[in-house]
This record gives C-alpha cells, sequence and structure tokens, in this order.
C-alpha cells in the first residue's frame, strides 16, 4: 500500500519591507503583525491548527464560515418566521 502524502505546514516568513509576518494558504498571503511579536506566533498557530482540522484547507473560507455581506445591516431587525 503507497503511504500517504501530507503536505508541510507553511511556514511564517518575515516581511522585511514592513516588519510583518505571515503565512501563505493557497497562494494567498495573510498578514499576522509585527514578525517577533508573541500576538503573530498565536495567530500563526491558531490559522495552522485550523487549517490542519479543515483537512488543509485554508482556514475561514468554507462556505458555511462566511456571513452573508448584508448581515450587520439586518441584524438589527427582528426576524420573520
Amino acid at each position: 500500500m503507497p503511504a500517504k502524502h501530507f503536505r508541510k505546514a507553511p511556514k511564517l516568513p518575515h516581511h522585511k519591507a514592513t516588519g510583518q509576518g505571515y503565512v501563505v494558504f493557497n497562494g494567498r498571503a495573510i498578514r499576522l503583525g509585527r514578525f517577533d511579536g508573541r500576538v503573530t506566533r498565536r495567530r500563526y498557530h491558531r490559522l495552522v491548527a485550523e487549517w490542519l482540522t479543515e483537512g488543509q484547507h485554508p482556514p475561514g473560507r468554507s462556505t458555511g464560515d462566511r456571513e452573508h455581506p448584508t448581515s450587520p445591516i439586518l441584524s438589527g431587525f427582528p426576524s420573520v418566521r
């Protein structure tokens, strides 16, 4: 039986021009904040954990996670049942 091949977790590179750390999922870069910051590392680890649990799909990009663009506007109105 052939071995399963898994992609490596994305790295946390340093964008030297802005001083920020970022991570790339499927060609989409997500800036995480100041590269040497503790919050940046936490965000990185959270996003990679989400990426792994989602089956190596970009975190937060499934259709169920997206809100409708008008949902903040409609949230003030009573729901119709």
